[in-house]
């Protein structure tokens, strides 16, 4: 698709088919618009959080053919043909999946904000598909700072 010319009142958006939790979708969006601007804005799946916008915290992972992707600066053009599953599409008829029902029943978040995220990396983890040792140092946690009881960190997973 060709970008549209701001100066050129005839020039239209272009349209991207995009896969996300087993729905094709026609989005019509910039070229580089990132991909969580879509999930959120134009398809109005909030689940998935804008953190850092640096592809650093993983605020904005969501299972891509299976793989954890951060989608906060990869343009949605780049999904094109790909199956995207968000924290939406891990509930099954209106039920949870064992991995989010395991962090609702351990009150396993602290504000929420990076659970959706939280909850992708350890969907990916229980697939088994990748070593140990590989996991661990996508999912470092490293804790930012200490304040009114309240741990912050961020966490990393694969870019690419």
């Amino acid at each position: 698709p060709l970008a549209p010319d701001s100066l050129d009142p005839e020039a239209t958006v272009p349209e991207y088919m995009l896969t996300v939790n087993g729905q094709t979708r026609r989005v019509d969006c910039g070229p580089d618009t990132p991909l969580i601007h879509v999930l959120r804005n134009n398809l109005g799946l909030k689940g998935t959080k804008l953190g850092c916008g640096l592809e650093q915290c993983g605020a904005c992972a969501v299972l891509v053919d299976g793989e954890a992707r951060l989608t906060c600066v990869t343009s949605a053009s780049n999904f094109e043909d790909r199956e995207i599953v968000t924290i939406e599409g891990l509930a099954r008829n209106g039920t949870v999946s064992r991995v989010q029902q395991a962090f609702i029943d351990e009150a396993a978040a602290q504000c929420g904000y990076c659970t959706p995220g939280m909850i992708i990396a350890k969907r990916l983890f229980l697939t088994g598909r990748h070593a140990q040792h590989e996991l661990r140092s996508w999912m470092r946690l490293r804790a930012i700072s200490v304040d009114a009881g309240a741990t912050h960190a961020y966490w990393q997973l694969p870019n690419g």
